[in-house]
């Protein structure tokens, strides 16, 4: 099990280290760069960056985004580090992302991801998430309800 996990926010202290968080070959075609999440982050308004901390050690990025139509909380982004990953720490940043909406009141939340992403697709299910039939941008969507 990983040190304590938590979410930190992303600021001109981190941010460079955030986007020069490597991951393991072959993830590139699952995640979008950092660096783009992170710029996407300065002009989306609902966007909500957060580097995935283990105990003081920098080991991945979550994004959260709100949707500015419909309201829906979504998950958009979620990295571990190369080297980190098959280590709880993305269980870990994804339990500690449920927990910050739920205690908001928020009823429930939004994941999507690449078909072919079967470890992805093995995660959110463990923790709760349930297929909802639609594909956005050509990825599968799930939902969660608190």
């Amino acid at each position: 099990m990983p040190s304590q996990v938590t979410l930190a926010p992303v600021t001109r202290d981190n941010y460079r280290a955030v986007c020069r968080l490597p991951t393991e070959p072959g993830d590139e075609k699952f995640v979008a760069p950092n660096a783009f999440s992170l710029a996407q982050a300065a002009y989306e308004p609902g966007c909500e960056p957060f580097a995935v901390m283990a105990g003081d050690e920098l080991v991945g990025f979550v994004m959260c985004d709100r949707d500015p139509k419909t309201g829906d909380q979504w998950i958009c982004r979620l990295m571990v580090a190369a080297g980190k990953r098959r280590s709880g720490h993305g269980r870990a940043a994804m339990e500690a992302v449920l927990a910050r909406y739920r205690a908001q009141g928020i009823e429930g939340i939004y994941v999507s991801f690449v078909p072919e992403n079967r470890s992805a697709q093995s995660l959110y299910m463990a923790l709760g998430f349930a297929d909802t039939g639609k594909v956005e941008d050509g990825e599968l969507v799930y939902y969660c309800k608190f």
